[in-house]
């Protein structure tokens, strides 16, 4: 039986105990990556219990300071499943004692190109789906009420509009009346007046 010589980091990241075997090969070649490709320096693996999971710091050749300046790499294949919850319970895990809470995603690809992505402080996980009903409701009542005011609102405009045209049509109702009314008294003085005439010549 053949004997194959492994390297000595992975035979260490081995010994660490992480149980997940294949994240352990991932975390070899982005350490791998880290070393010879992007020629960071100071690169350390780590293993954390709790999450049973190997991490990578490493801090980039133009920082000074490599104590504070080191960042935390999540060695991942582009299968793995990655939720908000999980990134956030990673960066309460490994980030604690630390000022800067951003950690970064190296997603290795089968061709073995290892891809990053930087996750900064602040992500907020997304709404359980009884908040997201409740959030809805809201939502849904507020339109209908908005809804409810702007046709009453429609409904008050056209009562006032006709309440407006009965009062100007019933004013110029009784002033046409008076107008008319007037010419037929003018009218009943001058026969009144044509017959006085008429039965005092007849006297005569």
């Amino acid at each position: 039986m053949a004997n194959y010589l492994i390297h000595p980091v992975l035979q260490d990241m081995i010994n660490l105990g992480c149980r997940n075997q294949f994240s352990v090969g991932i975390a070899y070649q982005v350490y791998m990556n880290l070393c010879e490709v992007q020629a960071m320096r100071d690169v350390k693996y780590l293993y954390n219990k709790e999450l049973d999971m190997l991490y990578l710091t490493a801090v980039k050749q133009t920082d000074a300071n490599s104590s504070k300046n080191s960042e935390i790499f999540l060695p991942l294949s582009t299968v793995s499943e990655i939720t908000p919850a999980w990134i956030k319970k990673v960066q309460d895990t490994l980030c604690s004692d630390r000022e800067d809470k951003g950690l970064t995603l190296a997603m290795k690809e089968h061709d073995s190109t290892v891809v990053f992505y930087r996750m900064t402080q602040g992500l907020v996980p997304p709404d359980s789906p009884e908040t997201a009903r409740r959030k809805k409701q809201r939502e849904e009542q507020k339109h209908c009420i908005e809804t409810e005011v702007h046709r009453m609102k429609n409904d008050l405009l056209e009562r006032a509009r006709n309440d407006k045209v009965g009062q100007t049509s019933a004013q110029m109702e009784t002033e046409t009346n008076g107008d008319v009314n007037k010419p037929v008294e003018e009218n009943s003085n001058e026969q009144v007046s044509s017959t006085q005439s008429d039965t005092e010549k007849s006297n005569k």
